[in-house]
């Protein structure tokens, strides 16, 4: 079920029927894998720089499988720790949980909370929650998805059943207030990388309103799947990239179109290749297997136009050859 409202008083969206996702039974999150996404997270990194000295105190909530983490401890931040359920590793510093009552104070000097409070229900009293956990004021670096660019670019792809919430910047103001202290477009204006202080926060209520903003992501991505269709004629088509965009422009595309199945899906992450998307069950498979397979006469759909080049220069090293891409 998935249905967006607005809050009332903060004016975030919020899938109000969301029910909690389990990260902990093999959620392959990561997208470190990617130049162009490794590149991203330096500059995030380079944020941290700004606010932090090596030795602070530096948390990181849903942290996936550590890869910011190590990116910080390269730079040779030293007291570093994180939690996530989806953690595969065995790295000391990260619990494969969430905190809890039992991890009371963190103390940490910096909370940094990347792509994880989007996935909270009440993202609002899960702050003061984090707050009482750590035990003392902090700082906070968190990064969210921009809704703003989502509108914008009627990316109705980007709507999907782990992410409850959906913040744009007036929305990132009025939810931080005085504590914000700075907003910053990151990832070509996908993303909103905020800084704030962290303190007590009053739990005032909240109610959230009927919309029409998902209709009108609908309609669009329902044009965008009916382009797509006539751009590609009879052309058959491989998909490049599983994550969340992918998976449900798939599951979308193919309840609209059925007969519109590609011929493969491609991801680079190992951890997902000889697996199945959701919803449409389709193959993942490897860029090498991709390789034996391709032909020239084959567009390849894109999901993010951050990753274009990368996966132009990827195709053109394993074939040969340039491909069509088509991005949407």
């Amino acid at each position: 079920p998935f249905e967006l409202r607005r809050s009332s008083r903060y004016g975030f969206f919020a899938n109000v029927q969301a029910v909690p996702t389990d990260f902990s039974i093999d959620y392959q999150v990561d997208q470190g894998v990617s130049p162009a996404f490794s590149a991203h997270l330096e500059l995030v990194a380079d944020a941290v720089e700004r606010v932090s000295s090596r030795e602070s105190s530096i948390c990181e909530i849903g942290c996936g499988k550590g890869d910011f983490l190590r990116i910080l401890a390269a730079r040779s931040f030293k007291m570093l720790s994180g939690f996530d359920e989806s953690y595969e590793g065995d790295d000391s510093r990260i619990k494969k949980s969430y905190p809890l009552e039992h991890h009371v104070p963190l103390e940490a000097q910096l909370l940094v909370i990347r792509h994880a409070l989007d996935c909270i229900i009440d993202p609002v009293a899960y702050l003061a929650e984090l707050h009482r956990i750590n035990g003392q004021d902090c700082e906070v670096i968190i990064e969210v998805p921009c809704f703003d660019w989502i509108r914008a670019q009627g990316a109705f792809w980007d709507l999907t059943t782990e992410r409850v919430n959906y913040f744009t910047e007036q929305s990132i103001e009025a939810l931080l207030g005085s504590d914000l202290i700075g907003i910053d477009r990151m990832f070509d204006g996908q993303y909103l990388l905020i800084h704030a202080h962290l303190r007590g926060r009053d739990g005032a209520t909240d109610h959230f309103e009927a919309d029409a903003c998902q209709g009108e992501l609908q309609d669009l991505g329902y044009a965008q799947s009916s382009d797509l269709t006539e751009r590609l004629a009879d052309s058959t088509y491989w998909i490049w990239g599983t994550g969340s965009k992918g998976v449900m422009f798939l599951h979308h595309h193919l309840n609209w179109r059925p007969k519109s199945v590609p011929l493969g899906c491609v991801d680079i992450n190992p951890m997902r290749q000889g697996t199945f998307t959701h919803s449409t069950g389709l193959e993942i498979i490897s860029p090498a297997r991709f390789g034996a397979l391709f032909r020239v006469t084959q567009p390849v759909v894109v999901l993010n136009r951050n990753y274009v080049d990368e996966v132009s220069r990827s195709i053109e090293e394993l074939t040969g050859v340039a491909a069509e891409i088509i991005a949407l």
